[in-house]
């Protein structure tokens, strides 16, 4: 194991001195130190007390429900041995029910916002968080923690934030493709790919991944406050989350940064060089002083078993590459402070907590009275699934000795050696006359008994947990098996009531304490950490330009968000009777005259591309139906639409209307003006005419129709 040096002026032993607490924000690394791992080893000392630790791994025993070898006494011969998946199969049914229901919608949730946003900031919170849900495999992560709430009774979530750079590959052209003039289209160009063109090379780029997370933990490394009474962790004083690390993750922790209200940089992790951090891992000590945190052996507790399937032990070295030697690492939050110690020697981390609350949610089955912890369907079916397994596996047995029946023997008949137990195949010394001297032994019958106690069990298991067949698989018993209920439509219907009110207790549970205020904690989170580029990034691959936020909008508008609305369970009954009202909504609001009114008295319009959008999202299609049916008009398309309206049409009319009166007025100026000119020039002639030789000096003309011939 490595071996980590401690930092000087600190110890685990010894009292804690209440003059280094300078606040509930501010201690003493010295004080830091003895807090985490005293709380720890106090915290685990309890839960082995009570005896969690034995039960979750009999519970780990009954959902694998390994086999064990039985054997008929004095033989060889195994014994019946069917297993029975009575809890997981109830586990994992309900399961599949609760993911799939919760998430049936895309995305599972919407937001109520309040008249002081616009609906475009509205979506754009929308956008921004289901695109973060899916990123941080929200999902899957709740899954998790269902299995292990419907399991061992309860379910824990880790939240924060995560800031890292990671490598990601574009592909770039070596050369633009060749430009030349189109031919079916003169005056235009078209690109031709050459060779180089469809060659291209890969450039590595560093993008900045920054956003929440939700992950789900082990309830068997996360210490809540033996104080805790209620079944919701944020009500704890303190919980400590103990995890592995190795050199690589503490070379990670080293380098991560945030920045405080001032904009400057502040490391959130105490540690050394990385010259250092190597060297612990350079000398090998005992196994018991590195792997041992708290006084707490973290290879104890497992179930060996071979017959048990489990990864190696959480902090096992698996690999011989020293620098993946896993250290512990506990974490303690309250909601002022967080405390880290590595190995449970070393402090790196002592800081007020900047979130203010403890960063973990949990959900549980069913409750227990004046307790944190709560019971799963492995305690609460566990009884039922060894009564059921116990009593099969005696049928079979009895069903395997009509089939190799042990015979009797008088005792007289033969010379007694010893007493033969009765076995597959086996003989039983007794007394009595010769002719009964060997016969087999009467085996007692199977009786009916046997199966209707098997089905009483069964039917109390699917009581207790609310997976009737009904609901998982969407059959009811056949008959003689459970109650009559099933075979009316109203006794189904009762049952199915009954089953979805067990599991729905859950989905309310989880969405009251988990999902509507993690989605409130993911709007703060990014309000306090999201870069704009990330926010900017997010909303171009999802929203249209015209549909986008500011960054400014999104950051103010916490107080126009009336609510976040999970759309699971009875939350969707809203979306369903939207979607009922849809086409009387759709038919008022395109009444022509109605518009009109609007605008007349409120001076408002009605926007038919929100309409539109709210039928798409209340359909369950969403923004990709919209922008797929929905198109811009090109300008060819603008123009030829001007041209056929009614007003163009009219305009068009008029000007040729207009263009036929001023031809027929150039017409009729152009004849008038042939006119006066043939009238000028008639009379020019008779003046001309009627000049007399001596006067004009020069013999006068023809005349008006005359000739010079005519003299």
């Amino acid at each position: 194991m490595a071996l980590v040096q401690e930092i000087p002026g600190t110890s685990t032993a010894g009292k804690i001195d209440i003059t280094q607490i300078k606040s509930p924000a501010e201690v003493s690394d010295d004080v830091a130190l003895k807090l985490v791992t005293r709380d720890a080893q106090y915290t685990r000392s309890w839960i082995e007390s009570r005896y969690f630790n034995i039960r979750w791994i009999e519970i780990d025993l009954l959902y694998q429900s390994p086999p064990t070898l039985r054997v008929w006494e004095g033989t060889s011969m195994p014994k019946a041995n069917i297993a029975k998946f009575t809890v997981a199969t109830h586990v994992n049914a309900i399961n599949s029910k609760l993911v799939g229901g919760l998430f049936y919608e895309t995305p599972s949730f919407d937001l109520s916002p309040k008249s002081s946003i616009s609906s475009d900031t509205a979506r754009s919170i929308e956008e921004i968080q289901a695109f973060q849900l899916d990123e941080m495999g929200f999902q899957q992560e709740v899954k998790y923690g269902f299995f292990s709430c419907l399991l061992n009774g309860t379910g824990i979530w880790k939240w924060g934030w995560k800031d890292r750079y990671v490598d990601e590959w574009d592909f770039t052209p070596k050369e633009e493709p060749m430009k030349v003039s189109d031919p079916d289209n003169p005056g235009q160009m078209i690109e031709v790919p050459t060779p180089e063109s469809d060659l291209f090379t890969m450039v590595k780029k560093e993008v900045l991944k920054s956003h929440p997370y939700l992950e789900n933990c082990d309830i068997r490394q996360v210490l809540v406050d033996p104080g805790c009474r209620v079944p919701d962790i944020t009500k704890a004083k303190f919980v400590i989350h103990e995890f592995p690390v190795t050199y690589r993750d503490l070379i990670c922790m080293k380098d991560e940064v945030y920045y405080n209200e001032k904009n400057e940089p502040i490391y959130r992790y105490n540690l050394p060089s990385e010259e250092e951090i190597k060297s612990w891992f350079e000398t090998p000590v005992a196994a018991d002083a590195g792997g041992m945190a708290g006084g707490h052996n973290y290879t104890s507790g497992q179930n060996n078993s071979q017959f048990v399937q489990h990864a190696a032990p959480l902090f096992t070295k698996t690999t011989e590459d020293p620098l993946d030697e896993p250290l512990v690492l506990q974490e303690r939050w309250d909601n002022n402070k967080v405390l880290t110690v590595l190995a449970g020697k070393r402090i790196i981390r002592n800081e007020p907590n900047v979130f203010g609350c403890i960063p973990f949610y949990s959900v549980n089955w069913w409750q227990i009275q004046d307790c944190f912890w709560g019971l799963g369907l492995g305690t609460i079916l566990g009884g039922e699934q060894r009564l059921q397994q116990g009593f099969i596996n005696a049928v079979a047995d009895i069903g395997s000795l009509a089939a190799n029946q042990p015979i009797v023997r008088s005792r007289g008949a033969n010379i007694n050696t010893q007493q033969v137990r009765a076995r597959l195949g086996g003989f039983i010394d007794v007394d009595g006359p010769a002719d009964k001297a060997l016969h087999p032994l009467d085996i007692p019958k199977i009786q009916g008994e046997l199966f209707q106690v098997v089905a009483a069990s069964e039917s109390r298991t699917e009581a207790s947990s609310g997976a009737s067949e009904m609901l998982t698989m969407g059959a009811s018993k056949p008959s003689g098996r459970g109650s009559s209920m099933g075979r009316t439509a109203t006794g189904a219907g009762n049952l199915m009531t009954a089953a979805m009110d067990r599991i729905g207790g859950l989905v309310e549970d989880f969405v009251r304490q988990v999902f509507q205020p993690w989605l409130w904690k993911m709007y703060d989170l990014n309000r306090m950490f999201l870069p704009p580029s990330v926010y900017r990034e997010i909303l171009n691959e999802s929203l249209e330009k015209d549909r986008q936020a500011s960054f400014q909008d999104f950051m103010k508008a916490k107080k126009g968000i009336k609510t976040f609305n999970v759309l699971a369970g009875s939350h969707l009954a809203a979306r369903q009777q939207m979607a009922q009202s849809m086409p009387l909504i759709m038919q008022y609001f395109t009444n022509p005259a109605l518009a009109g009114q609007i605008a007349d008295i409120n001076q408002e319009y009605i926007s038919y591309s929100e309409l539109l959008h709210m039928l798409t999202d209340v359909s369950g299609w969403g923004s990709s139906a919209y922008y797929s049916i929905f198109k811009k008009l090109t300008p060819e398309m603008i123009q030829q639409r001007q041209q056929q309206s009614p007003g163009a049409q009219k305009m068009a009319a008029q000007a040729a209307n207009n263009d036929q009166k001023f031809k027929q007025k150039a017409q009729l100026q152009s004849q008038a003006w042939t006119e006066r000119a043939a009238g000028d020039v008639i009379r020019h002639s008779l003046e001309q005419a009627g000049i007399n030789e001596a006067v004009g000096g020069s013999p006068g003309g023809p005349g008006l129709g005359g000739s010079e011939l005519a003299g």
